[in-house]
């Protein structure tokens, strides 16, 4: 593998998935919200599914890799520790 390929980590939370489209800023002004609603979506570590989609289109116009199945990973990561929890 040459220096300038880069080993994609796939996000493991909705903080890590944020950050891999540009942040909280970018994400809220490129889907058209305000700031403080990706904001709760980090602290609560869940994205409502009506923004799926809106998401990837987004990632793939900037270019970064991000799939459906890393959205459904960290939902699914979550509720398995929300299992724990109960």
């Amino acid at each position: 593998m040459s220096m300038s390929e880069e080993i994609r980590k796939p996000p493991s939370n909705v903080s890590d998935l944020v950050e891999s489209v540009g942040g909280i800023d970018d994400l809220a002004a490129e889907l058209g919200l305000e700031r403080i609603v990706v904001y709760r979506w980090v602290k609560r570590d869940s994205i409502p599914a009506r923004y799926h989609f809106a998401i990837i289109k987004s990632a793939e116009q900037r270019q970064f890799d991000l799939s459906f199945e890393d959205i459904a990973r960290v939902h699914a990561q979550e509720a398995s520790c929300q299992e724990v929890l109960v």
